[in-house]
């Protein structure tokens, strides 16, 4: 797989004092972007619709939690899912995380 995007990745730090999600320094990473729209389970349990996957090398797999800000071509996304896809044998190929556009 090509990896030909670069995209920012914010760790969910904590809350500020008017109760908004603050985000800690990002990672910048090479990752594989596709813009399509997918169904996935909100924070609330409900069904939404996802704007982009992004699917990162084996080795960033630590980077994207859900709850995680993305940042790709100056856009937020939230990470609402991460889908460790794996191939014929059961090894993990790449990690895949489903992003809601924030905002």
């Amino acid at each position: 797989m090509v990896y030909n995007c670069a995209v920012t990745i914010h760790a969910k730090s904590s809350r500020n004092e008017y109760g908004e999600e603050a985000w800690g320094g990002g990672h910048t990473t090479k990752a594989r972007v596709v813009r399509v729209s997918t169904k996935t389970i909100g924070s609330t349990n409900e069904m939404t619709l996802a704007d982009i996957i992004v699917h990162l090398p084996i080795a960033k797999e630590s980077y994207g939690v859900v709850g995680s800000k993305v940042v790709y071509d100056s856009i937020d996304y939230m990470i609402m899912e991460v889908v460790k896809s794996k191939n014929e044998v059961g090894h993990i190929r790449d990690v895949k995380l489903i992003c809601k556009r924030n905002g």
